[in-house]
């Protein structure tokens, strides 16, 4: 093994993983004057999900100086999101709800009151590239193996890269590992959540029939029992689809693979199939188990984890990459507290109350709208009314509420808990007065033929059982990654936790 002590005095902090969460957190050190060296497993661009962003990010991009390029790139324009649920699994007929992303109060606006759908390949390159403008140092094909910890101090990492073995000793590491979740796997701290048991497929397809119009680049979310269905369009007719399913729904997905659980909801209901008339499947349907996860411990002395790496929850508000934004916004500032002042462990102390407080704001709606989505009238009730009154801009209430959706969690906290009421009341109010479950709109189950959306050529596709775990196997070689990461794995290790 190689020591490279040189990059003790070379780097002052080391970041593992160049995901959005990242890039940011190099760049904004980069600006205050660190040395920065970014560890990336793989070649960027490479795919990944999670392709519909907040108008929320839309500040740390400015503070980037990569807010123009993005605007101008050619992702698509997403200016609201739209939530929608069918009268019956065999009706056209469905009921929705918009929230416009400039139906906020005028303090919590910025000055671009929209957001995008990506390609997450060119975004994040984009994010990349902006971090080397910066002077961050990148390495990618390096895999980290482990972090070296003397008691709860980070001293080092070791990686392998260009085919050896090395150590690097800087100041401070981050872990912007996403999935991998690096030091929770290491210190065996991962916790999935109680409530959100959730798994996804996940495909492109072609062709896909969209909105007209000003609502063609609006993010579309279908529920349907137990789970949700996602629309994302994005540029070159490319339209990202999956469903997200929470457990009992799940239940028999071992024993298919993830195409035939996609393919297989599309075609359970009319309003979903009358999309696909037209359609080809692009490339090979994915599949990601236990979506929803937390790591108890995410600091200590000389480290901490942002983004994924130290929580996620689920994508139905688009969360994940305005997590990892401002996760790294804030560490930033924490590490520098960090460095200046002698190793304070006062200034991680801010990171820790920070995301303690910002883990609730986030988990707790996502756990009301899990509870609701357990009875059919709870849910259409909420989508009924809410798109009734979401048109009515001088809404107090509801311009604080289309807030929380826009990316800013830290906002309006009563709104959150009101939210949690509707949700425990659904939970434990909708028995008793007889709302029942699904059984009545699952009736009215949709008998028409199934689709046999036809595939690109050149799509490679997969087969066979392609889920992943929440995390990334610790011995996968690096040159396989992004099959990994996206496509292989059996069910047996999807079903495994992190090792």
């Amino acid at each position: 093994m190689i020591d490279t002590g040189m990059n003790e005095q070379t780097f002052d902090v080391a970041i593992i993983g160049s995901g959005p969460g990242g890039c940011v957190a190099s760049t904004f050190l980069a600006q205050k004057g660190y040395k920065v060296l970014v560890l990336e497993r793989e070649t960027f661009p490479r795919f990944h999900v999670g392709e519909s962003l907040l108008p929320g990010t839309q500040p740390i991009w400015e503070r980037m100086g990569i807010a123009d390029e993005l605007q101008n790139s050619g992702h698509t324009f997403k200016a609201a999101g739209e939530f929608r649920i069918g009268r019956f699994p065999d009706r056209e007929e469905i009921y929705s709800t918009i929230g416009y992303f400039h139906n906020v109060p005028r303090a919590d606006m910025s000055p671009r009151p929209h957001a995008y759908q990506v390609e997450r390949a060119v975004f994040d390159k984009q994010l990349q590239d902006c971090a080397r403008r910066h002077g961050v140092t990148v390495w990618e094909k390096t895999n980290v193996q482990e972090v070296l910890l003397e008691g709860n101090k980070a001293v080092g990492i070791r990686l392998r890269r260009n085919g050896q073995e090395q150590t690097i000793r800087p100041k401070f590491i981050i872990d912007a590992s996403g999935r991998r979740c690096i030091m929770g796997r290491q210190l065996d701290c991962i916790e999935h959540d109680p409530i959100i048991k959730t798994s996804a497929a996940f495909g492109h397809f072609k062709g896909v029939q969209r909105d007209p119009g000003y609502r063609q680049g609006f993010f579309n979310g279908y529920f349907i029992p137990h789970g949700w269905v996602w629309f994302i369009p994005l540029a070159g007719d490319v339209m990202s689809v999956g469903t997200v399913q929470n457990q009992p729904a799940t239940d028999d997905w071992k024993d298919k693979n993830s195409e035939e659980i996609l393919l297989e909801t599309i075609n359970k209901y009319k309003f979903l199939q009358d999309r696909f008339k037209n359609a080809v499947q692009v490339g090979r349907v994915r599949g990601m188990k236990d979506l929803a996860y937390t790591t108890k411990t995410y600091y200590g002395d000389g480290w901490l984890s942002i983004g994924d790496a130290n929580f996620f929850v689920d994508p139905l508000y688009s969360s994940g990459v305005q997590i990892a934004h401002s996760t790294a916004d804030v560490a930033v500032n924490c590490v520098d507290e960090f460095l200046k002042n002698g190793r304070d462990m006062r200034a991680l102390e801010k990171y820790r109350d920070y995301i303690d407080d910002y883990r609730v704001r986030v988990f707790r709606p996502m756990r009301c709208f899990y509870r609701c989505m357990r009875h059919y009238k709870t849910i259409a009730g909420y989508v009924k009314s809410t798109g009734y009154w979401f048109g009515d801009f001088n809404n107090w209430f509801l311009r604080r509420a289309c807030c929380w959706g826009t990316g800013r969690f830290h906002r309006h906290n009563w709104t959150i808990q009101l939210m949690s009421l509707m949700g425990n009341l659904s939970a434990w109010g909708a028995p008793l007065i007889g709302l029942g479950g699904w059984d009545r709109y699952t009736k009215h189950a949709y008998t028409g033929a199934p689709l046999d959306i036809p595939k690109d050529p050149h799509g490679g596709h997969g087969s066979g059982h392609d889920f992943t775990p929440m995390t990334i196997r610790d011995d996968d070689p690096v040159e396989e990654t992004s099959e990994v990461l996206t496509s292989a794995g059996a069910m047996e290790m999807a079903a495994t936790s992190a090792e």
